[in-house]
């Protein structure tokens, strides 16, 4: 499994099947229903304020969407206003993306974990990603960043839509679609040393990166809320 060079793509591409803006958004300072309101009071005890986050995973599963439902995504080049169709969107795959509180308990958990014990768990995931990419299925990944009880919004949900593997460096690179990037493919890279530890492990664009493990999408939903949006 180690011993045969890979290279695999999706045929995911960014500039493409990915949004045009970044990440970042306006957020209100206060809003309607459930969701809004659990964020805004987790926000409060956290001593965060609602500029930190952003809707790293809701762009991802909505590109996910368009892109096995064969629909173009919106070709909005700024990111929508808060009560938009889109944004509205957004929102609700952002929350799909959390699986409840599986995908936040387990960044938690990752946060407080050994380096070396991380090592073996992103091995393990990295192990169930290529058999998915080779599938031809873009799969998200949440990027464990954060250590302890440091800030858990600089963590980070991408899309991982290729690989390519090198037996003699042992080297593994893995191409993103990463919200933050618009039109860009960054990568994330690292060399699987014998004794099971992870060296040089680093994303292209420069963010600290300590882990990963593959996020949660079940399958597609028709995005019915986008056919408001603008094209």
């Amino acid at each position: 499994m180690w011993d045969t060079e890979r290279a695999i793509h999706t045929g995911f591409r960014p500039a493409q099947h990915g949004f045009r803006f970044p990440n970042r958004f306006a957020w209100p300072a206060a809003g309607r229903g459930w969701g809004w309101a659990l964020v805004l009071r987790g926000l409060r005890i956290l001593r965060l304020k609602a500029d930190a986050l952003g809707l790293c995973g809701g762009m991802c599963l909505t590109a996910l969407d368009c892109f096995f439902l064969a629909r173009p995504i919106p070709a909005d080049d700024r990111p929508p206003p808060p009560g938009s169709s889109l944004f509205r969107y957004l929102l609700r795959r952002q929350f799909d993306s959390y699986a409840g509180l599986r995908a936040p308990l387990r960044v938690l958990t990752w946060m407080w974990r050994r380096d070396r014990r991380l090592d073996r768990l992103t091995i393990s995931e990295f192990l169930r990603l290529r058999q998915r990419l080779a599938c031809g299925v873009p799969t998200p990944l949440v990027l464990i960043r954060s250590r302890g009880a440091a800030d858990p919004t600089a963590n980070h949900q991408v899309l991982a839509i290729g690989y390519s593997w090198e037996p003699l460096t042992r080297r593994a690179t893995i191409v993103l679609y990463d919200p933050n990037y618009p039109l860009m493919e960054p990568t994330l890279s690292f060399v699987l040393a014998p004794d099971e530890r992870l060296h040089d492990l680093r994303q292209s664009t420069g963010e600290r990166l300590r882990g990963f493990f593959l996020g949660y999408y079940d399958h597609p939903k028709a995005p019915g809320l986008l056919s408001e949006a603008p094209r």
